[in-house]
């Protein structure tokens, strides 16, 4: 069963305006079916030292980092940046009223999806291919170190605790766009479309909301900010385009972090046949790794980590390879 793409959620308006909510729905399935939703499995590699990949078996999960903390503080503001440029010229060029102060609302909201808001953004990295030369030299002890082999599907799931399974959490992946054309187009147009449905809502709430007293700019810019705080993780600066990276974000509310705050785990599993499965089929050595010496290594930590009690079982057969 294929790899089922989910939208993220940052806030949830406290009330629903149809004329507004058909066109933001329908531009989120277009969202992910276009950026986030490929035919079969999803088949992903993460690079990573040997620290990572011996903490990975071990811990049957991947380790995900405060996206505000990254080496590269500019993650999350570019595409911010970009979202924030785009709002102000159509700010600029609306002759509503109405429609200009939405639209100021939710510039005023962008801001609140990041390290000043009430949600904190982790992610753990994967690269679509299964041997480059950059990740390698990047993430993978420049050649020296491992890439990790884990496909998702719609069986795939995350948990924040390994002792209860079943208490599991959405898996949010995203592929990361570079393409500055193409980033400000997919922001534009969902701008417009926002735009649009503010249109048709604004007759519903005359009808049907104005006598609640509840403010309508609020509302609305509330109901629009999600899929722009979902644009704003998935884009990045286009000189990092070589990384062709897929992102696993965990959305978190600050109640929900435990200390140190800067990391979460998110432990993977498949369950198959009633067991709860760590889904790793296969582990790459880095082109310059010693191959005896390193597979010898793996294998004996990989039979040593199953005899450790864990909830969540390693694969009957992790093949390691040596990257060609």
């Amino acid at each position: 069963m294929s790899y089922e793409a989910l939208q993220i959620g940052f806030y949830t308006p406290v009330a629903s305006i149809p004329g507004i909510q058909n066109k933001i729905d329908s531009f989120t399935k277009l969202w992910i079916s276009k950026y986030h939703s490929i035919p079969g499995k999803l088949d992903l590699y993460h690079y990573t030292g040997l620290d990572g990949v011996t903490g990975i078996i071990t811990d049957r999960g991947m380790r995900c980092t405060s996206i505000h903390v990254q080496k590269d503080i500019f993650e999350i503001k570019y595409g911010k940046d970009l979202i924030l440029n785009q709002l102000n010229n159509f700010i600029e060029q609306e002759h509503n009223e109405i429609v200009k102060k939405i639209l100021i609302e939710l510039h005023k909201l962008c801001p609140s999806i990041g390290p000043t808001g009430p949600h904190k953004i982790f992610i753990a990295c994967f690269c679509e291919k299964e041997n480059k030369p950059s990740q390698w030299e990047q993430y993978g002890a420049k050649g020296k170190g491992y890439n990790l082999y884990i496909p998702f599907n719609s069986k795939t799931v995350i948990c924040s605790c390994k002792e209860k399974p079943e208490d599991i959490r959405r898996i949010i992946m995203r592929k990361v766009i570079y393409d500055p054309k193409e980033q400000i187009k997919i922001i534009g147009q969902y701008i417009s479309t926002f735009i649009d449905g503010i249109y048709h809502a604004l007759n519903y709430w005359e009808l049907h909301m104005k006598k609640f007293g509840l403010s309508l700019e609020g509302l609305i810019a509330l109901s629009g900010v999600n899929l722009l705080g979902d644009m704003m993780i998935s884009m990045k600066d286009p000189k990092h385009e070589n990384e062709e990276e897929w992102r696993m974000i965990r959305i978190l509310l600050p109640d929900e972090i435990p200390k140190p705050d800067d990391k979460i785990y998110s432990y993977i599993y498949q369950r198959n046949s009633g067991i709860y499965e760590f889904p790793l089929q296969k582990i790459n050595l880095g082109p310059i790794t010693d191959k005896l010496k390193a597979k010898k290594y793996l294998e004996m930590f990989i039979e040593k980590s199953r005899t450790i009690p864990h909830t969540i079982k390693l694969k009957d057969k992790i093949l390691i390879e040596h990257a060609r």
